[in-house]
């Protein structure tokens, strides 16, 4: 069965081409391919104030070379580290949810590279085999989580590790999933986007937030 929600890579790298501000990838967890539960979040969000600054790509975690259930981290590492290379000065940013979420951190610890704008974005990170241990060189990672009571839509994160709270993380959002989000529903694990847009018990917004820090570096 073809991919209904095709990956978008970064583009090939060319060399003296004026960079984005912003380099920003969206890694989308299990079944994404078929749900596109994160590409269409993707959609609906620019952190430059203006998306033309921004130049986007999208992954699937098990959209890899290997296929489905295979850890697609080795492509989008090959992919991000050609292309930013290429344009050291644009903010780097790494928003992942679910599995993508947890390799969006494995791929930011085996980045052959250092520099001091690279942003982080989980959201309700999922994985055993991938620790929460904050990978190094990361200027700021917010981290977006659900908390309780869970109901059988997450049998698949429970089941993976959900990481929840993390220490390391700069800013870190709790969402009740009893609670009801801007979008009307409840806080659900399949449903991403209001983990970035809503704020959290006074906290401003993962995204807002995000922006801002954006922001500054640009300038």
């Amino acid at each position: 069965m073809p991919l209904i929600y095709t990956q978008e890579p970064l583009p090939s790298p060319e060399a003296g081409t004026p960079g984005p501000a912003c380099i920003t990838v969206f890694i989308g967890g299990f079944g994404d391919w078929l749900t596109g539960a994160f590409f269409k979040c993707m959609q609906r969000v620019s952190f430059p104030a203006c998306s033309k600054d921004e130049l986007r790509a999208y992954y699937h975690w098990d959209g890899g070379h290997l296929g489905m259930l295979h850890d697609g981290c080795s492509r989008i590492l090959h992919d991000l580290t050609s292309f930013s290379e290429c344009h050291p000065g644009a903010a780097l940013l790494l928003c992942g949810h679910s599995y993508g979420a947890s390799a969006a951190m494995h791929i930011l610890r085996q980045l052959p590279f250092r520099r001091d704008n690279v942003l982080l974005l989980t959201l309700d990170a999922v994985s055993r085999r991938q620790p929460s241990r904050r990978a190094q060189g990361i200027r700021h990672w917010i981290n977006c989580h659900l908390t309780g009571p869970f109901t059988p839509i997450d049998a698949i994160p429970r089941i993976g590790g959900r990481w929840g709270h993390c220490d390391d993380a700069d800013l870190n959002l709790a969402f009740d999933s009893s609670a009801i989000a801007s979008d009307g529903h409840r806080y659900a694990h399949n449903r991403p986007l209001p983990f970035l847009t809503d704020p959290a018990h006074g906290l401003p917004s993962a995204l807002g937030t995000m922006q801002a820090i954006v922001r500054s570096l640009s300038v």
